[in-house]
């Protein structure tokens, strides 16, 4: 339930972030494009866990893979603020 809750708590904020002009701290995205990348989203993390899940469990055990689940969106929370400074580069560096 904690992942559950996780995941939506990124997924609210990640649509704004992508749709919020780049001056405001946003990435400046289509609502169009958006729809796709969340889509994409959708489907991939659908065929790592049909894919993936049940042999991670196996190995890592349910507390470590709870664990590592949970760190890594805490990661993907803290990438925000940083993709904003990266966005607001003008021309093509190693970041982009």
């Amino acid at each position: 339930m904690a992942l559950a809750f996780l995941s939506i708590t990124l997924s609210a904020p990640l649509t704004l972030f992508l749709t919020m002009p780049i001056h405001i701290g946003g990435l400046g995205f289509q609502p169009s494009t958006v729809g796709y990348i969340m889509g994409l989203y959708g489907a991939s993390t659908g065929i790592f866990q049909a894919s993936f899940f049940v042999r991670i469990v196996r190995h890592l055990g349910e507390r470590r893979t709870v664990i590592r689940s949970v760190t890594s969106f805490m990661m993907a929370f803290l990438l925000l603020p940083v993709m904003s400074p990266i966005a607001k580069r003008p021309g093509v560096n190693l970041a982009v």
